[in-house]
């Protein structure tokens, strides 16, 4: 296990994506599970503040004191298992997005949750219960974990996995792996039936316990392996950038997308996303100030907002159908269908419309 002392070194690790910037006596870097064991039992009385990649944008790894605990060391994959019907893999939590999608696409595998940063870690966006743009179709990141290992205060171990151990009403109890009982209730708030939202734990009646964790910011405890599910990579992966002149406009366009407009799609799409006005005038700027997006047809003025759609199969007439009916779907709310940028297969050639 190593310490950052040095300040240069110190300084960096106090930030993330937020911008904001803490206070820490020390940042330690474990490098096995046992590492993490030894932390709790050595600092029992000292707050203790987790991070991943520290991709995230609202300081929830930024120190206020205490200790930091950077899980980057951790970023072995643990172990893989595959057919053609998909497989499951298991990882340290410093495994990043980016080089876990490096890993299983040789193999025809795809794992779909897709946060905004491919830079995130694996511990990282099950801390978070992380969602993204495929949330329409797959979810967020809970309903694709299988089995969790879990380092509580004071160096004890829980093992968890899916579909074993459920809350009994609000009533809970765990039994550790050295033995250690622990039970109590789950406080009585109704959570949000939507499938994107952030709203802290995840509490309901009879609940897999497992879920428990998953979200809970590493507030309940430390992930110390996660096992995944996995399912085929389609062949096909098109994604497009839908312009329109306001807000109904894109309403209208993502109900028809969603097939809640008595039409009928011969794909569902993997993703959906919303660009509001205020984002397309970032966006704007950035193009004119060639920061970003510097290969692409200037965003016109006139257009408020934006509708990401993605589509994926392993048909390629299937996929040009799909386009299609989006470009109906677009007329029909009132948008120009040629003015849309496309992205063929993962980004590897885009076009502009």
């Amino acid at each position: 296990m190593k310490t950052a002392c040095r300040k240069e070194i110190m300084k960096e690790y106090l930030r993330d994506e937020s911008k904001q910037t803490g206070i820490s006596d020390r940042i330690l870097f474990p490098e096995t599970e046992e590492d993490i064991m030894r932390i709790f039992k050595a600092y029992p009385d000292t707050p203790i503040t987790l991070q991943g990649a520290r991709t995230g944008v609202t300081a929830g790894c930024v120190p206020n004191g205490g200790i930091a605990v950077n899980m980057e060391r951790m970023n072995r994959i643990l172990d893989l298992t595959y057919n053609e019907d998909g497989g499951t893999v298991t990882v340290q939590p410093g495994v990043l997005l980016q080089s876990l999608r490096r890993h299983i696409a040789p193999l025809g595998l795809f794992f779909p949750p897709d946060p905004t940063e491919t830079t995130a870690s694996l511990g990282g966006m099950a801390s978070c219960n992380s969602s993204g743009a495929r949330s329409f179709r797959y979810g967020a990141v809970r309903g694709h974990i299988l089995a969790l290992d879990i380092v509580l205060v004071g160096g004890t171990k829980l093992h968890l996995v899916r579909g074993r151990k459920h809350a009994e009403g609000n009533q809970f109890q765990f039994v550790t792996t050295c033995g250690r009982l622990l039970k109590g209730t789950l406080p009585s708030i109704r959570m949000p039936e939507a499938k994107k939202h952030t709203a802290g734990y995840c509490l309901r009646p009879d609940m897999d316990l497992i879920d428990l964790f998953i979200g809970s910011e590493g507030t309940l405890g430390v992930l110390t392996s996660i096992k995944l599910k996995l399912i085929p990579q389609k062949q096909y992966t098109w994604g497009g950038v839908l312009f329109l002149p306001d807000e109904a406009s894109a309403l209208k366009l993502v109900r028809m997308l969603r097939g809640e407009m008595g039409n009928i799609l011969c794909l569902r799409p993997e993703a959906l996303e919303f660009f509001g006005a205020d984002t397309l005038t970032l966006l704007r700027q950035a193009q004119r100030e060639k920061t970003v997006l510097t290969q692409m047809e200037q965003i016109r003025e006139d257009a408020c907002c934006a509708v990401y759609a993605e589509y994926a199969s392993d048909n390629r007439a299937l996929m040009e159908q799909a386009f299609e009916q989006t470009c109906q779907a677009m007329e029909a709310a009132g948008a120009d269908p040629y003015r849309t940028w496309a992205a063929i297969n993962h980004y590897h050639m885009i076009n502009s419309y």
